[in-house]
């Protein structure tokens, strides 16, 4: 479901937050049996959503 959709997605991001030479997002389409599409359209949604702000703090992430 989405659930699974997102979760990728955040595995994507982490990823490609982390380390500049990742997989594209057609090898995580072949890997998590997501459309290709879907995977870039969800991407595309949590990025606006999160304001493209990516990084935590490590003040905000003690908070948590």
């Amino acid at each position: 479901g989405s659930e699974f959709r997102v979760a990728v997605v955040v595995l994507i991001m982490a990823n490609k937050f982390a380390d500049d030479n990742t997989d594209t997002n057609k090898t995580w389409s072949e890997v998590s049996d997501i459309q290709l599409n879907e995977i870039n359209k969800t991407e595309r949604e949590f990025l606006l959503g999160v304001g493209f702000r990516l990084y935590v703090s490590t003040e905000t992430y003690k908070a948590w």
